[in-house]
């Protein structure tokens, strides 16, 4: 519950794009997730840096982010429907 009260208080767009990054798993790269959100990379940047001011994602040196919590990814991604799923594993996989 501390989680999903977490996340109520980001904004719809952040939210939407953790939710397709919890497919990534918990490290992505911002050029897949723009792919898999459908976002142009700079608008993943600044969703990203909203993510990383909550402290609900961290940059990695390598360059690629990473949830704070496997918790957080987990509830993200149980959030999503099958067909949602389905469609944004395709599209990571493209």
């Amino acid at each position: 519950e501390a989680v999903r009260q977490r996340l109520s208080l980001l904004p719809d767009a952040v939210v939407s794009l953790l939710t397709a990054a919890a497919v990534l798993g918990r490290e992505f790269r911002r050029q897949v997730l723009a792919v898999v959100h459908g976002s142009p990379v700079p608008q993943v940047e600044r969703l990203l840096e909203s993510a990383i001011v909550a402290r609900v994602v961290v940059p990695r040196p390598s360059g690629s982010y990473a949830f704070a919590h496997d918790l957080l990814r987990e509830t993200l991604y149980a959030s999503l429907g099958d067909a949602d799923t389905r469609r944004r594993h395709a599209a990571a996989v493209r």
